[in-house]
């Protein structure tokens, strides 16, 4: 099935794929680097996290991984811009990995509910994390997340002509979408802003 084809049925996306073409949902294999530049960049700008993120990588050889963020001390990341609870949480983070807790080799074979429960039990991953993980580091197509106000802000600017509507009428419109769901949140991202994620 052609996922801009069946998006398209809806008035609205096919406006939106006609006008910015087809957006595809990137994957990024390196996962354990990946959430760390996710904690890395909660409640600073983008331009602070890529900053603070480069210095966090340039404390390791190569890329940054659990066993090597394990071995790091606290006070060497803390010195690259993070905070003291970001440096717990990527500790934290480091020991699901090692210890197994988070089984990414398992991914493939498991649900999102199963995968974002295993990361949510990392301290600092909240499951808007988890969920932009799920669609832009394993590139799951059907995902919609609830906790993402720019995607309910524009659901109700292109939908109810910006009112504030239950949770209900909101899923009456995101299920038409299935299977497709991650790829049609990038087209209401991309209505307000020039970016196709905010991951």
């Amino acid at each position: 099935m052609n996922p801009y084809k069946y998006l398209a049925k809806d008035p609205v996306l096919k406006k939106l794929i006609e006008k910015h073409g087809e957006l595809v949902l990137p994957t990024q294999k390196q996962y354990f680097r990946i959430l760390c530049r996710a904690i890395i960049s909660q409640q600073i700008s983008n331009a602070a996290a890529a900053a603070v993120n480069r210095r966090f990588e340039a404390l390791f050889v190569g890329i940054p991984t659990a066993k090597k963020v394990q071995e790091t001390k606290p006070a060497l990341i803390k010195a690259a811009g993070l905070s003291q609870k970001k440096v717990e949480y990527i500790k934290d983070l480091a020991d699901h990995f090692l210890s197994r807790k988070i089984t990414p080799r398992k991914f493939h074979s498991m649900s999102d509910e199963e995968i974002i429960e295993e990361l949510v039990d990392v301290r600092g991953i909240g499951r808007w994390t988890a969920e932009m993980f799920i669609m832009f580091s394993l590139g799951r197509e059907d995902v919609f997340s609830y906790g993402d106000i720019g995607l309910l802000n524009n659901v109700y600017a292109l939908y109810f002509g910006g009112e504030k509507v239950p949770k209900k009428s909101v899923e009456e419109v995101v299920d038409k979408w299935a299977p497709y769901r991650s790829i049609a949140s990038l087209y209401l991202w991309k209505a307000t802003d020039d970016k196709n994620s905010p991951w």
